[in-house]
Formats: structure tokens, sequence, C-alpha cells
């Protein structure tokens, strides 16, 4: 066995290194993702976020009619069953912080119904 010293004064150059580089693409990857994620129109947010409840809840969608509210946080989505049936259900319209915060929490259900027919 040898006894030598290493002639690197940092032997784990290399591995700080990487993981700096590694954390640097990550910022500029979510700084990316909140840029786009600010300009998707409020109205395709809600009708996404109505279509995702839905598809949750296992209603079957033959017509959806969304308008989003005046402080455009929240909209009221009329949607027509495969069945025939009128429901309203109310969403908030998620900001990016809101997507990106459900991605490491647990998140319930924004959605909810307002009132079936």
């Amino acid at each position: 066995m040898e006894n030598t010293t290493p002639t690197d004064p940092n032997p784990f150059r290399k591995i700080e290194i990487t993981i700096i580089t590694v954390f640097v693409i990550w910022i500029f990857a979510i700084g990316a993702w909140f840029i786009t994620n600010q300009q998707i129109p409020v109205q395709q947010k809600l009708v996404s976020n109505a279509e995702t409840f839905l598809e949750k809840n296992t209603v079957k969608v033959e017509l959806l009619d969304c308008m989003v509210d005046q402080g455009e946080e929240s909209g009221t989505c009329k949607v027509t069953t495969t069945n025939q049936q009128k429901l309203v259900v109310q969403c908030p319209v998620k900001s990016s912080i809101f997507d990106f915060a459900s991605v490491f929490f647990v998140k319930g259900q924004p959605c909810k119904f307002l009132y079936s027919k």
C-alpha cells in the first residue's frame, strides 16, 4: 500500500462544480417556467382547471362554457354533460406560484360544484 498525498488541493472540486452547474440550470428552468406560465391567457387557465376538476370527478363533458369573473381570480363554467345534465362549476384561476407549489405540497380540489339541474 502506497502512502501518497493528493496533489490536488481540493479533491472534491469536480463534484462541487457539477453540483453548482446543476443548481444554476435548475434555477434557469424554474424562471423560464414562470415566464411561460404568465403568458397563458386567464380564460385558458380557467378552462384547463375546470376540465381537470371534471375529469377527476368522472364527469363526461359535452359542452363547456367558461367565463372569468371581473377580478380575474376565479370564474364559473356552465357544463352540459353527455347525458344532458346541467352543472355549474366555480374554479379559481390558479397563478403560476400555486401551480409551482402544488408540485411540492399536497393540494386539494380548488374547484367546486355550485349547482346542478
